[in-house]
């Protein structure tokens, strides 16, 4: 079984190098259109998801954000220049978009925020957009408050199910994305979450909504399939691509050297 699951894993990165989808979600999403945003040692990569199950996506980089007192603000025209490409991939596949979600790796910035609000202010102008359609962003945060979710089993306490949450208000929500039920592993460590707070919304939104579709989205890794990934992969892949466009940048600035060397 060891050495099939290598196989699986080996055939499916194969295949998805090549550009190859494996699967979509079978259970639609609430929302139709995703786009994660992160930021790597001053290099900025967006993610775009679209079209029912997840059948599309497309993948930006953008140029260095604007450091201020270690702030990771992105420059406000790249990002309206970046939701516009997306969303008119989008538009070009007929893929629905009546409501945009923004999955943002940490925080969301005064100034992203305006660059948002314009950007999808001049695509309803021109047309791209419907007037009703709603836009959301949720910071997706990784480390948060020390807080764990747990199910009692009698009288004792253990990890939760893959997928609970925990909704502290309806603007923000805890959700556990990884792990199995039972008790605590040898180490008594428990199941990592996710804090998502929703931060920015045109139109209404149900946090629950939200949650769920992150979890959904968990279930994308094309490549590993058997291991578990605990970030949805509008981040997980803006992780995976920014560090290997670094990785590469490396190798560039290495070769030189040694050429001039």
């Amino acid at each position: 079984p060891k050495h099939g699951s290598r196989l699986r894993n080996l055939a499916l990165g194969v295949m998805t190098a090549a550009g190859i989808q494996p699967w979509v979600l079978a259970e639609p999403l609430a929302h139709d259109f995703y786009v994660g945003i992160d930021v790597l040692q001053n290099q900025v990569g967006y993610t775009f998801f679209f079209g029912t199950g997840g059948r599309y996506t497309q993948v930006e980089f953008g140029e260095f954000f604007q450091r201020r007192r270690m702030a990771e603000a992105i420059n406000p025209s790249e990002l309206r220049a970046k939701l516009d490409t997306g969303l008119r991939a989008a538009l070009a596949v007929k893929a629905p978009l009546r409501s945009i979600v923004v999955h943002r790796d940490g925080r969301w910035w005064p100034k992203e925020d305006q660059a948002l609000r314009s950007a999808i202010a001049e695509l309803k102008r021109s047309g791209i957009l419907a007037p009703d359609c709603r836009v959301a962003v949720v910071e997706v945060r990784k480390s948060h408050l020390p807080v764990r979710l747990f199910t009692k089993r009698g009288t004792a306490w253990e990890n939760p199910m893959p997928g609970s949450c925990w909704v502290l208000n309806p603007s923000t929500a805890i959700l556990t994305t990884t792990g199995k039920p039972g008790a605590w592993d040898n180490q008594g460590r428990t199941a990592s979450a996710l804090l998502l707070e929703l931060v920015h919304q045109s139109g209404q939104f149900s946090i629950e909504e939200i949650a769920r579709d992150a979890y959904w989205l968990t279930h994308l890794n094309w490549n590993a399939p058997e291991i578990e990934i605990s970030l949805p992969v509008t981040i997980r892949w803006n992780d995976d691509l920014l560090r290997y466009a670094l990785m590469q940048a490396d190798d560039e600035n290495t070769q030189e050297g040694d050429e001039a060397a």
